[in-house]
């Protein structure tokens, strides 16, 4: 338009002097338009590309993933079974080329190591060299695993969790599953990649669950298939039908649920015929007075008693029965007017239990319902 007007009306030294101007002011605007547009998007750029890697023309490229799974001669259960689903895996998505093999190592050698692997569970992780302390009990606990290709011989992947830890192994795997495209969506639905892709870098940094234990009740409590089983593993649940060694078991629990009269039963202490044990002031009705005299020492006991019992058993819940009948008396009206809340006495007892226990079982946990 501004053209054409120049063209129109050229003989008007006025008005193509302001013409010129309001072009200059344009082009002065669209210039900064440009330069605003620019920073908005190196801002967003970052949040684009988050987890991507960009290869520059003097990067090498990345190296194949291997196309051997190595497991320790003496593998668990739990990291046999891993090492079997990942190489599986690895098959169905490269659909016969190349062709994933499993391998079990007894001895460590020059040769494997030098051979790019996937080595799944803490003997091949010992066997390509990750030293024992990355995967110490202390740090990486049951659950905690070390999924990593650096710090290891180039192109190798360590899956792994500590030693004899039930599931560790199979949380590595997922997560190297993962960082290769795979979604474990349900029971009929996994969505994979549509090509192999290249070996992913993974930094070698340990992971540990936060929740110590992990249940989907509409998944857990179905009736167990292969297919349900290792939905389980894949969405990192703990507690479920099927559970077995190979899928790294369920997290095992002592008294679960409504707990106040299993861990202190009122045929045995509420019953006046039982004159030596015989404690009417830690009931009330439908349940536990837990600041009376003597009733925190006695639960402290009885969770004590069923960690000793059960060597396998890392939680024990202590919690109400299932009404409203809450202590109105003595210490325990005393903290539920001053915090609130009947759960207050509860807690209150639930902690020193936690506290009485905490050095001669420092791993075990003492849960409560709200």
């Amino acid at each position: 338009m501004t053209r054409f007007l120049r063209l129109a009306l050229g003989g008007d030294p006025q008005f193509r002097q302001e013409m010129e101007k309001a072009q200059g002011e344009l082009e002065a605007n669209r210039g900064a338009l440009d330069r605003s547009l620019a920073a908005v998007e190196a801002l967003l750029q970052p949040a684009a590309t988050a987890g991507r890697r960009f290869k520059s023309d003097d990067e090498a490229p990345a190296p194949p993933i291997p196309t051997t799974v190595t497991v320790a001669a003496d593998a668990s259960p739990s990291e046999l079974h891993a090492a079997t689903d990942l190489t599986r895996l690895l098959n169905r998505i490269a659909q016969g080329s190349p062709v994933f093999t499993l391998a079990r190592v007894a001895n460590a050698t020059a040769g494997l190591a030098s051979k790019p692997q996937i080595a799944v569970g803490h003997g091949a992780a010992l066997l390509l060299g990750v030293p024992a302390s990355a995967l110490a009990t202390e740090k990486l606990g049951l659950e905690g695993f070390l999924a990593s290709t650096t710090g290891i011989p180039s192109g190798s992947v360590v899956l792994s969790g500590a030693k004899r830890a039930p599931r560790g192994a199979l949380y590595a795997a997922n997560a190297f599953a993962e960082a290769l495209g795979v979604q474990y969506l349900a029971l009929d639905t996994t969505l994979l990649p549509s090509a192999l892709p290249a070996l992913p870098v993974l930094k070698s940094k340990p992971f540990v669950p936060a929740l110590e234990y992990r249940q989907i009740e509409e998944v857990s409590f179905a009736g167990a298939t292969n297919a349900s089983v290792d939905l389980l593993v894949h969405f990192g649940l703990n507690r479920g039908a099927g559970l077995d060694e190979a899928h790294g078991g369920t997290v095992a629990m002592g008294p679960w649920g409504q707990t106040a009269f299993e861990l202190v039963p009122p045929k045995v202490y509420n019953n006046s015929k039982n004159k030596t044990h015989y404690h009417p002031e830690w009931y009330t009705g439908g349940q536990l007075c837990y600041n009376a005299p003597g009733l925190k020492e006695l639960l402290a006991q009885r969770v004590a008693e069923i960690f000793r019992a059960q060597p396998s058993v890392t939680m024990a819940m202590i919690a109400q029965e299932d009404n409203g009948d809450y202590c109105k008396r003595g210490d325990d009206l005393v903290q539920t007017e001053a915090n609130g809340s009947p759960m207050a006495p509860m807690l209150q007892a639930v902690n020193y239990v936690a506290d009485a226990t905490k050095e001669e079982f420092p791993q075990h946990q003492n849960g409560t319902l709200a």
